[in-house]
């Protein structure tokens, strides 16, 4: 009986880019990236040159699907690339993300009651990281979430460092401000 090992040729990202969310114009960034060659189950290679990108436009905003080509293999991964506007809009809906990290304002375990937490996480493109902005005089403004009603962004009433973000149902104080 003669056993003949299965070839499974392939070539996969085994570690996605750090950033994939960008603004108009925004040159890609491939920091973090990783990509394997399999040649069968037990040979593996990492590999770091010889493929090419594409599939990436820095001047058309919304989701792409970027294309890694090495010889006849390909994988892909999605970015999204946002149409940068001056100020706020009264009544819009944003996503908020943190410019160091690149991750975006969310509701923990997608929450719906009063005092769930608010967190930083990943593009997800779910209304738990959709925030209406609603200016409500003198420079300050309301964010509700708009995956549930009437819930808004809130600080626990404590006046010092590290307080917690959560949701919380519309109250007139300082706290929704």
């Amino acid at each position: 009986m003669q056993v003949t090992k299965k070839q499974l040729p392939g070539f996969v990202i085994t570690k996605s880019p750090n950033k994939t969310v960008y603004n108009l114009g925004d040159t890609l960034d491939l920091t973090g990236l990783e990509l394997t060659l399999v040649h069968d189950y037990l040979n593996k290679e990492v590999i770091t040159t010889g493929y090419t990108v594409s599939g990436y436009n820095s001047n058309l905003s919304g989701n792409q699907t970027i294309t890694i080509t090495y010889g006849s293999y390909t994988a892909t991964f999605t970015v999204v690339i946002y149409t940068e506007t001056e100020g706020i809009n009264n009544g819009h809906t944003y996503y908020l993300m943190n410019k160091q990290s690149g991750k975006f304002l969310d509701i923990y375990a997608d929450g719906t009651v009063n005092r769930t937490k608010v967190q930083q996480y990943h593009f997800a493109n779910c209304l738990t990281e959709q925030w209406k902005v609603t200016y409500v005089g003198n420079g300050y403004y309301r964010l509700q979430v708009m995956h549930t009603d009437n819930r808004y962004l809130d600080a626990t009433y404590n006046p010092i460092n590290n307080t917690v973000a959560q949701i919380y149902e519309y109250v007139v104080c300082d706290e929704q401000l």
